[in-house]
């Protein structure tokens, strides 16, 4: 238990990294006025990704099952189909993707002395662009409505709509095909309506869902709910990805998306924190939750009014 904790915790410090090393390549992969198309390919081919991983996972799941094996024996191969698939598909970036910087050849003394030193200024930078702190504060509400989505979407499909687990997979898998679409549609809507009327487009979608989930009472509507969620999804954080290009100078683009992602860690946690905590203040009342998550989109949404991004044609 104890090595298997410490690998999780390895694994989701090196994947957070990445996704901050990751998001920072869009200013030197796209133009300005591309980045919500650039960004949009981006997510859009992730969620492909995740639908190619999971078919791989319930694949494995079926067979084992069908063998009649206990799941001791064949759930520990989901992980190693996900971990291939995830290095396979790394490979083309890793071997043509060419770098504009030059990496310095600095000990190992000194490159921690660095990162203490660059940490300490993400947040400092924070105090001199005033406008994405408040963009910032903007995604940690909004992205911890996301947050419980993608968490607890499949318990509340279970639980309160009474879903069986066949149609809990079938709804994750089509959701996952309506955010890629969102994602790939929407980055070409960012170019042209403006990066931010597109995310404050997007976070309306988001509230609109979270009021049809709460009183959905049958499956129709539900479905209705989960695939707005998805368009959603997919659109919502290439928008996020391409403002903090639009806000991010040059030499400053890692500082600027890892204080991004710190405000998306936190919303990680605040999300699912809040949900759970108003289901069992109200003895299990998850429509309470989930309607008390969409609040978190809504106060997303006015902090957005306030953000006023640096080039106003983009905005």
């Amino acid at each position: 238990m104890a090595s298997a904790v410490f690998l999780i915790v390895i694994s989701n410090t090196a994947f957070n990294a990445g996704v901050s090393l990751n998001s920072a390549f869009l200013s030197e992969l796209a133009k300005p006025e591309a980045f919500g198309k650039v960004s949009g390919w981006g997510w859009s081919f992730g969620y492909l990704g995740g639908i190619v991983s999971l078919a791989a996972c319930l694949l494995i799941v079926f067979e084992g099952q069908k063998a009649g094996l206990p799941a001791d024996v064949y759930v520990p191969y989901t992980a190693m189909s996900t971990a291939t698939i995830f290095f396979v598909m790394a490979l083309p970036m890793l071997s043509y993707v060419k770098e504009r910087s030059t990496p310095k050849n600095i000990s190992f003394e000194k490159t921690f002395k660095r990162i203490r030193k660059e940490s300490a200024d993400s947040f400092r930078l924070l105090k001199r662009y005033p406008e994405f702190l408040k963009f910032c504060a903007c995604g940690l509400f909004y992205q911890a409505g996301i947050a419980v989505v993608i968490t607890l979407s499949a318990v509340y499909a279970q639980l309160v709509m009474k879903f069986t687990t066949a149609q809990t997979i079938s709804l994750i898998l089509v959701v996952n095909i309506t955010a890629a679409i969102g994602a790939f549609v929407f980055g070409y809507v960012q170019d042209r309506l403006g990066h931010k009327k597109t995310l404050a487009l997007t976070i309306l979608l988001w509230i609109i869902m979270g009021v049809m989930a709460a009183f959905s009472q049958g499956p129709v509507t539900f479905w209705i709910a989960a695939n707005i969620a998805g368009v959603a999804m997919g659109s919502s954080q290439s928008a996020g990805r391409a403002v903090v290009a639009v806000f991010a100078p040059a030499g400053e683009l890692a500082q600027f998306y890892s204080a991004w992602n710190v405000a998306v860690w936190g919303a990680n946690v605040l999300g699912p924190i809040t949900y759970g905590t108003v289901t069992w203040l109200t003895s299990g009342d998850q429509r309470t939750a989930i309607l008390v998550t969409t609040l978190f989109f809504a106060i997303g949404l006015l902090i957005l009014r306030r953000v006023h991004l640096p080039n106003k044609t983009l905005a």
